[in-house]
């Protein structure tokens, strides 16, 4: 099962590695990071990407957008894993924008 799990995170990263690689070196890459499953993964994936092709983890920037249903819990978790690996970081609160 390890072996089978490994298998598939290196296809994951060796297919986004072979997509960035054909965008300008200097495009920042944003991701979206919920503090979810799906999202911890794909930012996961994207680190270690950057780590593949040689570039800079400042070129990930994990955007979070807490809103009415967003935990304290998911937000930190979200918040925690941009940390850890490195990535800048923005939060963009979207509950005022739900008024309008």
């Amino acid at each position: 099962l390890q072996e089978r799990c490994d298998e598939i995170f290196e296809i994951q990263i060796a297919a986004l590695a072979k997509r960035v690689q054909q965008l300008p070196s200097d495009l920042p890459l944003v991701i979206g990071v919920s503090g979810g499953l799906d999202s911890t993964l794909a930012t996961i994936v994207a680190a270690k990407m950057l780590d593949a092709i040689g570039a800079s983890s400042e070129r990930v920037l994990g955007i979070t957008m807490p809103g009415f249903g967003t935990s304290d819990q998911t937000r930190r978790n979200a918040l925690d894993l941009i940390r850890l690996l490195g990535l800048r970081s923005e939060i963009i609160d979207i509950r005022p924008s739900c008024f309008q």
